[in-house]
């Protein structure tokens, strides 16, 4: 007999689990040789080859030798317990010796039997194997004697003790005989299996007999190892599944097979077992102790209606306030209809102007610790359904929509499009959101809970800088954010983004949260990365705040239709056709007749059937069918029972700090954006310098003040006079010009940037003060404290350049003047930008578009292109709504104004004196005739009358009448800029209230 050597344990690499099965049949073919090798100092053998042992010899031995001596050979390699060496022979008998042969040694060697079955598994020799299986059963004592021989033989027992060694030698570092020792066992278990269902009819009474005595306690002796039992590495290894199955055909009590049971770790698994050895209770009642709604729900699908089964699992399920355990927050709404009505001034251009019903009542619920995903085509009524349950539509609402667990939630809400401030880090903007949401809103015991059970923050103050480092590091970790945690948000993918804006409401840990539409516009690995990530949210805090998160979705994957715990079907026509997990859909639908084709994803055939594709009767059905089951869905009602109105809360929030981190954040926006700094500092800066180039230096000094004694005095320099005051007309026309521009290039540069920047701002800001972050008041007075710096020195940049190199009066008071007038414009431009931005935020192209055309009837109306005093009466009145008049006039106040003309009192009585030459004048008209009074009168006033056409404008009789030119071809006096000044001020304050008043309409709309 031979032994194995030490030498011989390198074979064990090529035992179960370690090889492919090609590689495993092509080692055992070429190993023949050398197991004749290994054999052949056995005394059958070497009578026969007489001492040779060279390759020709042992060929020569195997094509020539007997049929007892091949069962020899057989019988020496099962006494080495090599499986190498048993099938390397079993099958070279298959080879040489006829079928019933071998088919007769082989029922009489139970190892070989084993090994041969499964080299024949193994290859998925499927024929041959039943047929050997029917072979080892075709006999009622071969049958028996075949399964005794297979429960003695197989050595169990010992396969464990060496595992339990091998784990004791490995148990950190692992070790390959591990994996060998556990694959071993598990073969052997199957062999077991396949060799059970092969008794006769008439001997099972015996075998029962003989395993109620004996094989089910041996079965459990093998595995009555305490300590091993529960150790996960033990479960991984040994499939209990299979030793179910066992001890079941074995007729094991009820006790044993349900301590296997809770051995298994697959719950589907688990419950096919239950359900066929009739021990539901096992796998239903731990679900019912953990009010794992999820799992009895699919368990409630699988069971019979009329079962007690059925009926506790369907009694837990609609036990609400039993299963509400004080954290668990339940939303519920019942035959909630939506209405819209036709708009009253468009009814009359309307074919049909009748009112339109979108949700037709709907019924239904979600609770935290579940994913929710509510399903439907465009249109159906998903987002209207979810504002309509958040209390954020009213209006043509009936129903009812309450909320049990909570008599205060918090609600994050995120739209389907991210809207995040994109010149902000990821780390920045978790940073500024838990300073804002985390102060006076959580107590310090749920602040820590968040982060300290990750070891994240320890003892830190709920306004301790260092906590909310630690807190938003917490949330980064927890939705896979470290790789981009430095990036700004407008740099970040799809994915990312929307996992950040899930982690901009997640870092107050709200109650509810509600997801439009997010994985629109995402690939289907970022999508399968999101919803992955919501999921986990509703588990991670299970024990201390769960949370219930809500999102619709067109038509998922299969794979990410499978992550949602619950999901809600509204059809095309606005009623729910189905309510459930994921896995009660196939079977719901199958009720009424629609059958999902194989490997079609279910989540692609209900939005078909959503849609109308398989016609409007089996929509119907449906939704006769879901009303059925309303029943289902928890009542709620006593004490704890809140509407939405009751449960939100108005909130108090720190007013500095709000401003301040506000006004901080606003900062490093504006600071960050080159649309709102470098671009509009730049443009300033160049087009200063373009216009005074342009223009030159002379334009400005010319102050139109006209001479105090008449050019008609000194005829014979009247000529060379006219031309320089028609030059000096010029120049002053063009500086006019000058201060117009200036008027306008302010005016444009302060509104546009702020129109095409600010709707993305009033997103941002909705969102946030939807979802209680700060209130509209700090929020409006941080952003107009954080712009005001930049609208000082846009403007002062500009005048500054543009006023010295004109040539402008060297005056500081009226450079002064000129410049705080720049900035006046600047800020009513940028409050009318924020205006029209806030009234078109969901449309800022809209906004880009009307913003300059308000501008025209403000230029208009300035009084520039058409002087005020000649624009028509009917027209007039606009002029007084123009803040470009009141700032144009105090322009031209400021260069022209205050003593820009000095009056010379030596020249007074040259001023009112007659021309020399008006007395030849007087003398030539004077008649032949003596005069009369009346010819007298006629000829003063002709004289008067032709000396008034030539000397025009010119001349002054007094010094209060002695100003620019300028000002009186406009109308303008002195007082004039004090007025303007405060008007314009005005101005500024009213669209300022105007605005907020928007932004709170906006914000507290309801539809």
């Amino acid at each position: 007999m031979v032994q194995n050597t030490a030498n011989d344990n390198h074979l064990l690499q090529y035992s179960y689990g370690y090889i492919t099965n090609k590689t495993y049949v092509q080692l055992i073919h070429n190993s023949l040789t050398s197991v004749v090798q290994r054999l052949y100092t056995s005394p059958a053998m070497s009578g026969h080859m007489s001492g040779q042992t060279s390759d020709e010899a042992i060929n020569e031995w195997m094509l020539n030798v007997g049929k007892e001596e091949k069962v020899d050979l057989l019988d020496n390699a099962l006494h080495t317990n090599d499986g190498n060496v048993i099938t390397s022979v079993v099958l070279y008998l298959k080879r040489t010796i006829k079928a019933n042969i071998f088919n007769y040694e082989i029922s009489k060697r139970c190892l070989a039997a084993d090994h041969y079955l499964f080299y024949l598994r193994q290859n998925q020799k499927t024929d041959e194997l039943m047929d050997t299986l029917s072979m080892l059963g075709r006999h009622e004592e071969a049958a028996m004697t075949a399964y005794t021989q297979a429960m003695t033989c197989v050595d169990i027992s010992a396969k464990i003790q060496n595992l339990k060694n091998c784990l004791r030698n490995h148990f950190t570092s692992g070790g390959n005989d591990c994996i060998f020792w556990s694959n071993h066992i598990s073969e052997q278990i199957s062999l077991l299996e396949q060799q059970l269902p092969i008794e006769s009819d008439d001997r099972r009474q015996e075998r029962n007999a003989l395993a109620k005595s004996q094989q089910w306690l041996q079965i459990d002796a093998l595995f009555e190892y305490k300590s091993w039992l529960g150790n996960k590495r033990i479960k991984s290894l040994i499939p209990f599944d299979k030793v179910v199955i066992l001890l079941h055909r074995n007729s094991a009590p009820h006790d044993m097979l349900s301590k296997y049971l809770h051995l298994i770790d697959d719950f589907d698994i688990k419950f096919s077992l239950a359900k066929d050895i009739k021990l539901l209770n096992i796998a239903i009642d731990p679900l019912i102790k953990a009010n794992d709604r999820k799992r009895l729900e699919e368990v409630s699908t699988k069971l019979d209606i009329n079962s007690e089964h059925y009926i506790n699992t369907n009694s837990e399920m609609t036990s609400g306030d039993e299963a509400l355990n004080g954290r668990t927050i339940e939303v519920s709404w019942r035959n909630l209809v939506y209405t819209v009505q036709a708009n009253p001034l468009l009814a009359s251009f309307r074919k049909d102007n009748k009112s339109r019903t979108i949700l037709k009542g709907l019924s239904g619920y979600f609770r935290s610790g579940n994913l929710t995903a509510i399903m439907g085509p465009s249109g159906a009524g998903k987002s209207t359904l979810l504002e309509c349950v958040s209390g954020f539509r009213k209006k043509g609402l009936s129903g009812d929509v309450r909320i049990t667990g909570s008599n205060r939630i918090k609600i994050g809400l995120i739209a389907q499009n991210d809207q995040l401030l994109n010149q902000l880090t990821v780390k920045e903007a978790l940073l500024f959101a838990s300073k804002l949401k985390n102060y006076q809103q959580m107590e310090n015991k749920d602040l820590e809970d968040v982060v300290v059970e990750d070891n994240y923050a320890e003892n830190q103050s709920k306004d301790s800088s260092s906590y909310h480092d630690m807190l938003a590091r917490h949330v980064i970790k927890q939705l896979g954010l470290e790789v981009c945690a430095d990036t700004k948000s407008g740099n970040c993918s799809g994915g990312q983004r929307k996992r950040l804006s899930i982690a901009l409401e997640l870092i107050s840990k709200p109650n509810i949260l509600i997801l439009d539409e997010p994985t629109s516009g995402l690939d289907s690995s970022a999508c399968y990365q999101t919803v992955s990530v919501m999921q986990d949210l509703t588990q991670q805090m299970q024990s201390k705040n769960p949370i219930a998160v809500v999102a619709t979705i067109h038509q998922p994957s299969a794979r990410v239709f499978n992550l949602f715990h619950h999901v809600y079907v509204i059809s095309f026509d606005g009623q729910c056709i189905f309510q459930g997990s994921p896995q009660q859909l196939i079977p719901q639908l199958a009720n009424v007749g629609l059958n999902c084709p194989q490997f079609h994803n279910p989540a692609d055939f209900i939005a078909e059937v959503a849609s109308g594709e398989y016609g409007h009767e089996g929509i119907v059905k449906l939704a006769a069918q879901k009303k059925q089951t309303d029943s289902a869905i928890p009542v709620i009602s006593g004490p704890k029972s809140l509407t939405l109105a009751q449960i939100s809360q108005t909130q108090s929030y720190p007013v500095i700090l709000h401003t301040w981190l506000l006004f901080y954040r606003s900062l490093l926006v504006i600071l960050r954006d080159p649309m709102l700094t470098s671009l509009r500092f730049a443009s300033h800066l160049i087009t200063a310098v373009f216009i005074g180039l342009l223009y030159g230096d002379a334009i400005g000094q010319p102050g139109g003040c006209p001479p105090q004694v008449s050019p008609l005095n000194d005829l014979e320099h009247f000529a060379e006079f006219r031309e320089k005051y028609e030059k000096e007309t010029i120049t002053i026309t063009e500086n006019v010009a000058f201060v117009f521009f200036t008027l306008m290039f302010i005016m444009f540069g302060a509104m546009m940037p702020t129109i095409m920047t600010f709707p993305m701002d009033m997103q941002v800001f909705r969102k946030e003060r939807t979802n209680g972050w700060y209130s509209c008041a700090t929020y409006y007075f941080a952003k107009t404290l954080a712009d005001m710096p930049f609208q000082f020195i846009f403007p002062a940049t500009f005048t500054t350049i543009s006023y010295y190199m004109t040539g402008q009066d060297d005056s500081y008071l009226r450079f002064t003047g000129f410049t705080i007038i720049s900035i006046a414009i600047a800020l009513i431009a940028q409050s009318q930008g924020l205006l029209i931005g806030a009234i078109f935020m969901e449309d800022a192209s809209a906004a880009v578009f009307l913003g300059p055309i308000t501008c025209i009837p403000l230029m208009l109306f300035a009084g520039f292109f058409v002087r005020i005093s000649t624009i028509p009466s009917y027209f007039r009145p606009l002029t007084y709504i123009s803040y470009l008049r009141y700032s144009f006039e105090a322009y031209i106040a400021v260069l022209y104004g205050y003593d820009r003309c000095e009056w010379d009192p030596s020249l007074a009585n040259l001023t009112n004196a007659k021309p020399e030459w008006l007395d030849y004048l007087t003398q030539i008209l004077a008649p032949n005739s003596d005069t009369t009074p009346e010819g007298d009168n006629n000829k003063e006033n002709f004289i008067q009358t032709l000396l008034d056409n030539l000397s025009g404008q010119f001349g002054s009789s007094s010094e209060e009448d002695y100003q620019s030119i300028v000002m009186s071809q406009f109308e303008v006096s002195d007082e004039s800029l004090i007025w303007n000044s405060i008007i314009l001020t005005l101005f500024f304050i009213a669209m300022r209230v105007i605005t907020y008043a928007v932004l709170l309409w906006k914000v507290n709309k309801r539809e």
